[in-house]
C-alpha cells in the first residue's frame, strides 16, 4: 500500500461529522448563552433547507440543560426573529414542532427585531419569486410584494368577489391569475381521480379551494389563526403535489372532531402538507428500518 493510500485511509477513519458555527454568531450579543448553545444544538439536525424536527428531550440531553429551560429558550429564539416554529399535529395528536433556523450574516448584524423581521421576510420574498419564475411565469418583486401578480404571463378575465357563510378566510378575486385548468394540470388532477376515484368530490374541493387562494388579490392569508403574506402563502400552495393533496384529504378524512370552517382547517392542512408529508414518510422508513 503506497503511503498516499494509507494516508487517505488515515484520514477517512479520522473524519467526524461536525456542525459550522460561524464567528458573527459567536461574537453576536443578541443571543445569551443558553440561547446560543441551543441555537447550536438544532443547527446541527438541520437538513439543505435548515429546517429540523429534534424533540426537546433530544435538545435537552446534548444541551445539558433541563427540559423546561429548552423550551423557554426555543419560545425566546422565536421572539429574537432567529428561528421559526412550526408545530405539528398528526390525528390531534402534537407532534415535535419543525425549527426553521435563520443563520445569515445580516442576521447577526442586525440591532432590533423589527430588522432581523424584515429581513427574513425579504428572503422569502426572493424564494417565491425564483419558484413563481421557475415555473414560468414573469414576476417582479413590486408586483410580488403587492400581491397584484401582473406579471404572470396567464388569463386575466375577470372574477366577482364571493362570500358564503363556510368560507371565512376573507378570499376577494377580482383577477384569475391562474385558470382552473392550469391548477388542475399543475397538480395532475386526473391521476389523482384515477388513483382515487372514490374521493373525487374531496379532490374537486380542494382544486377549488386553492384556485381560490391562487387567484386571491388580498395582502394576507389567515392560516392557522396568524395572517401571513399572500406571496408566502401561494409559494408554498405551488410547491405541492398530487401527493401532498391526496395526503391533506386521507389526514382531513382521519378527523373524527366537527371542524367549523372545513375551507380554512384544509387551507392550513395544505400549508403545512409538504413539511408533514416528509416527515410522517421519513418517520415511516425509520419505524419500517427499526422493525427489522
Amino acid at each position: 500500500m503506497t503511503k498516499k493510500k494509507i494516508l487517505d485511509l488515515k484520514l477517512k477513519t479520522e473524519q467526524r461529522n461536525f456542525t459550522i458555527v460561524y464567528d458573527d454568531f459567536l461574537e453576536s450579543d443578541i443571543l445569551d448563552k443558553n440561547e446560543k448553545l441551543v441555537f447550536i444544538a438544532l443547527k446541527r439536525y438541520t437538513n439543505k433547507k435548515m429546517q429540523c424536527y429534534p424533540s426537546y428531550n433530544t435538545i435537552a440531553r446534548i444541551t445539558g440543560l433541563s427540559k423546561k429551560t429548552v423550551i423557554n429558550v426555543i419560545k425566546q429564539l422565536e421572539k429574537k426573529k432567529v428561528l421559526k416554529i412550526t408545530k405539528k399535529v398528526k390525528d390531534n395528536v402534537n407532534k415535535n414542532n419543525t425549527y426553521t433556523i435563520y443563520d445569515y450574516a445580516e442576521i447577526w448584524k442586525s440591532n432590533t427585531t423589527s430588522e432581523r423581521k424584515e429581513f427574513i421576510e425579504e428572503k422569502e420574498l426572493e424564494s417565491a419569486i425564483d419558484l413563481i419564475r421557475a415555473a414560468g411565469f414573469e414576476i417582479t418583486k413590486k408586483e410580488l410584494v403587492k400581491n397584484t401578480e401582473q406579471g404572470i404571463k396567464t388569463s386575466s378575465s375577470q372574477q366577482k368577489i364571493q362570500s358564503t357563510n363556510d368560507n371565512k378566510t376573507n378570499i376577494k378575486k377580482s383577477q384569475e391569475s391562474y385558470t382552473l385548468d392550469y391548477i388542475k394540470n399543475l397538480y395532475e388532477y386526473d391521476i389523482m381521480v384515477k388513483d382515487r376515484p372514490t374521493a373525487r368530490e374531496e379532490i374537486n374541493n380542494v382544486i377549488n379551494i386553492l384556485y381560490d387562494i391562487l387567484n386571491t388579490e388580498e395582502e394576507s392569508i389567515k392560516i392557522m389563526n396568524t395572517q401571513k403574506p399572500s406571496a408566502i402563502v401561494k409559494s408554498k400552495l405551488l410547491k405541492l403535489n398530487f401527493n401532498d393533496i391526496l395526503y391533506v384529504i386521507e389526514q382531513y378524512n382521519k378527523q373524527t372532531k366537527r371542524i367549523k370552517n372545513p375551507k380554512a382547517y384544509i387551507l392550513s392542512m395544505l400549508y403545512q402538507a409538504k413539511e408533514q408529508y416528509n416527515l410522517d414518510m421519513t418517520n415511516k422508513v425509520n419505524y419500517d428500518m427499526n422493525k427489522w
